[in-house]
């Protein structure tokens, strides 16, 4: 469905209105306020953690190897750039400052360097999801500042901003970009884009935070009130879903560690950690981790790693910077670490239980059948939770850091659409596909037309019959054809797209791609290059994807085409 964000802009300036306003009676400015008994947390009294002493900071960074030496360079999850992975290098930078193993930090440079340092192809929109990968380069700024890493940053959110609201219609995006928002304004010190972004926040949070358990509905259908697909799944008594909180915990808890602290918007997502982190702990199974869905024990009960993962990140966080009591939540992270790492991590390194993507607990089948399933932001939340866990260690010795600081190696991308030097000449799509009737403006001409920036705007194109007998097809035809040496296929990310791209110069076709027989990696951007071919007509033909049978639809937002420099 087609989104107008203009609509939104009216909230803006209600919604920052609110600032001025507590949200709480008790909230204090110098502090943060007990939700037990009115005490005001102090971080300089925090420096100590009792009862740690059993636990060895050498055996937690010996967790942090073993899974991310399994996971450098397998095939098990996406190897595209966008959120999936940006969380699995969030985790890798964590591990770096908790360890200082340089090669956590150089891995999640590296990627940055491979896509230019660009947010969504640097292409503007206002689908938060394609702006996750922000995340990454304010994180990697902020260990060694260099313009460059956060320029395409500031182009990204100066977009979305010039609507005056953030779309957080489901709690997922708080994550995709909150950090951004608020790390901006700290290094910038303009206040925009904190304040668009605080505005966003409140106005979402009136309408799903649930002030019984202190914990968030996804989004309005969740909502008992006025929910409809989710808020009765399989008869629940509530649907809190463990990842949509774990989104919401770890923003809040990047706002604690990266943002201005005098900044207004501050002892607000304070006062959220703080009660988030009340409810997390009274949702916890027995054996101290926690289920798909936190509203109701029975439902989908099982072990469930990508909430957990990021829950251990949040908590760990709160104690070591002081904002929660140790005396309380010391015995927490314990037993969750107890758990995570005598069940849920393999001995080979594997993170297993973790639930496939979805936007509900519905994926989560049971914990047997999930027991190995693994993805790449389960995975990162992993990293990011052990990290932080590691620093409560008592005899864990902070590295000193000094990552390098180099100029922007341009030689290095390979897959960030930089050049914009692709073919523009008249070209004629056309494909059998059936209509995808929820989005009617992402039609075959979207495939062609230059521009894939928010698949919610029209700018993809989406089209039904992958799992009927032969496939979707889709042709595009030149007006006078062109040598072309390479093709540029951006996909929507998440699946291992099974599909043949053939070449007819006016005599015979030349397969150009093939992942018909072997299944290729899950790749946001697909770059293949050839021998020039003269180029009458290309013929993209699909089939289901590798890692589901289930979903129909062909999904590409954009092909790009390139003209050889030398002919034939």
């Amino acid at each position: 469905m087609k989104r107008s964000f203009k609509a939104f802009a009216f909230l803006a300036a209600f919604c920052i209105g609110l600032q001025a306003a507590p949200l709480f009676a008790s909230a204090q400015e110098d502090g943060i306020v007990s939700v037990e008994d009115g005490t005001v947390f102090d971080a300089a009294t925090r420096s100590e953690f009792g009862g740690m002493e059993n636990y060895r900071a050498e055996d937690v960074e010996g967790y942090i190897d073993k899974v991310q030496t399994y996971y450098t360079g397998c095939s098990d999850f996406s190897t595209g750039w966008d959120w999936l992975t940006a969380t699995y290098y969030l985790g890798d930078i964590e591990a770096y400052r908790a360890t200082g193993n340089e090669k956590y930090y150089e891995q999640a440079y590296d990627i940055a360097e491979e896509y230019g340092w660009l947010v969504n192809g640097g292409t503007d929109s206002t689908y938060l999801d394609a702006v996750a990968t922000s995340l990454v380069y304010c994180m990697l700024y902020d260990l060694a500042p260099n313009d460059y890493k956060i320029a395409d940053v500031r182009r990204a959110l100066d977009y979305i901003c010039s609507y005056g609201m953030d779309d957080y219609s489901w709690v997922d995006e708080f994550y995709m970009a909150g950090l951004a928002h608020s790390y901006l304004s700290k290094v910038t010190g303009d206040k925009k884009y904190s304040e668009v972004d605080f505005a966003s926040y409140r106005y979402y949070r009136e309408r799903f935070f649930d002030e019984e358990q202190w914990l968030w509905f996804r989004d309005w259908t969740f909502v008992p009130e006025t929910g409809s697909n989710w808020a009765n799944l399989d008869n629940a008594e509530k649907v809190l879903w463990s990842r949509g909180n774990t989104w919401v915990y770890v923003t809040l808890t990047q706002r604690m560690l990266y943002m201005d602290q005098s900044d207004p918007a501050y002892p607000f997502y304070k006062n959220d950690f703080v009660m988030m982190s009340k409810g997390l702990m009274d949702a916890r199974r027995e054996d101290g981790i926690w289920n798909v869905n936190l509203g109701d024990d029975t439902h989908k009960a099982g072990k469930e790693m990508t909430g957990t993962g990021g829950f251990l990140y949040g908590l760990c966080t709160g104690i070591e910077l002081g904002i929660l009591e140790p005396e309380i939540y010391v015995p927490v992270v314990q037993k969750a670490y107890d758990t995570i790492t005598g069940v849920c991590i393999r001995a080979d390194g594997r993170v297993g239980y973790c639930q496939p993507p979805a936007g509900s607990p519905s994926s989560y089948t049971t914990e047997e059948e999930l027991k190995d399933n693994t993805v790449s932001y389960g995975v990162g939340l992993t990293l990011m939770g052990l990290s932080r866990f590691m620093r409560l260690c008592k005899d864990y010795k902070a590295p000193v850091l000094d990552p390098p600081n180099e100029d922007m190696d341009v030689s290095a991308n390979r897959f960030g659409v930089l050049d914009g030097d692709w073919y523009r000449g008249v070209m004629f799509p056309s494909t059998d596909a059936t209509e995808y009737t929820a989005m009617p403006n992402n039609g075959v001409e979207n495939a062609v037309n230059g521009s894939w920036q928010s698949k919610e705007e029209g700018e993809s194109f989406r089209g039904g019959g992958l799992n009927r007998g032969g496939g979707v097809t889709l042709t595009v035809d030149f007006a006078e054809p062109p040598v072309l040496d390479r093709i540029v296929m951006i996909l929507h990310a998440s699946y291992s797209y099974r599909y043949k791209i053939e070449i007819y110069d006016g005599s015979a076709w030349h397969t150009v791609r093939d992942t018909t027989e072997k299944e290729a990696p899950k790749v946001y951007l697909d770059e293949i290059s050839f021998s020039p071919l003269r180029c009458e007509r290309v013929k993209l033909t699909a089939g289901n994807y590798w890692n589901t049978s289930t979903y129909q639809y062909l999904w590409i937002r954009e092909m790009l085409f390139y003209e050889a420099k030398e002919g034939v």
